[in-house]
């Protein structure tokens, strides 16, 4: 018999086969571990930004107990329930009359599906909430902001990924909240490398919005080469990168020209460079 008829006849089998009921499920993708990163860095220092950038404390088991942004600009401390992150406080143990915002996780089949955040009044005031793919990849990520007549809408981003898994675009929508005008961009991201990536997670740090920490969700397994920004009434940027790395692998500088274009049309370049240690 020819190829092409055992084809056919394999085929024909295979659908009786699955109308009977005899075809195995899928098997349910993975359900995301305990809230230990892959990646124990300690800290991220970016060019032109105050450094440490983010500095991460660790306990014994590998759970991140404690995060320092911005070289002190705010102190966020971190406690878990069941492996997962309970609620993330800022400034918890600082005297001063400064952000005491408390940010509490919720899950839902022990994916994290929702964070709210209370004012140091104990407001509800903002929240986070979180869509996954069936893969249990992230898919999007909504800020909700109350301004005294409940909470609506204030950014979206949208994800897509590679087929490797490597994140590919963030699509930002900006809602018209406030004095702010609605606006979309697109962030994008080529080139990966096959090293391990360390700094994934504050791609979840947009401006006006405490960093969303989720340890056992990766977005980026390597590093991008290129990394672009596209839109209409927002700034622009292409950032062409060259990484070093240490004997695990793990990047050690992330350097190389941003080409930008501001919102008013001014263009310029710089030299950026990130530098990275671990624990």
């Amino acid at each position: 018999m020819h190829a092409r008829s055992l084809f056919l006849v394999f085929l024909i089998l295979s659908t009786l086969a699955c109308r009977k009921g005899d075809c195995p499920d899928t098997p349910p993708p993975p359900k995301p571990g305990p809230d230990i990163p892959a990646v124990r860095l300690v800290d991220m220092n970016v060019s032109r930004l105050p450094a440490p950038y983010y500095h991460f404390t660790y306990n014994d088991s590998g759970y991140i107990t404690q995060l320092n942004h911005s070289s002190g600009l705010i102190f966020y401390d971190f406690t878990y329930a069941n492996k997962k992150i309970l609620k993330i406080e800022a400034n918890k143990n600082i005297a001063a009359d400064i952000n005491k915002d408390r940010l509490e996780y919720e899950y839902l089949n022990e994916l994290p599906v929702a964070i709210k955040v209370f004012s140091k009044q104990g407001a509800l005031y903002r929240k986070c909430l979180l869509g996954f793919s069936s893969a249990n990849q992230l898919q999007e990520l909504t800020w909700q902001l109350d301004l005294g007549a409940g909470l609506v809408p204030e950014q979206t981003l949208t994800f897509s990924y590679y087929p490797d898994g490597n994140l590919k675009t963030i699509d930002y929508h900006n809602f018209a909240v406030g004095p702010f005008l609605e606006n979309f961009y697109t962030d994008t991201f080529e080139n990966y490398d096959t090293k391990t990536n360390a700094d994934g997670f504050s791609l979840l740090h947009t401006p006006l919005h405490h960093p969303v920490i989720l340890p056992a969700i990766k977005l980026q397994l390597n590093n991008p080469g290129r990394v672009f920004r596209t839109g209409v009434l927002t700034a622009t940027f292409d950032a062409r990168y060259n990484y070093t790395y240490d004997g695990a692998g793990r990047p050690l500088t992330k350097s190389g020209p941003v080409t930008f274009k501001e919102l008013n049309g001014t263009t310029g370049q710089f030299e950026s460079m990130t530098t990275y240690t671990y624990n």
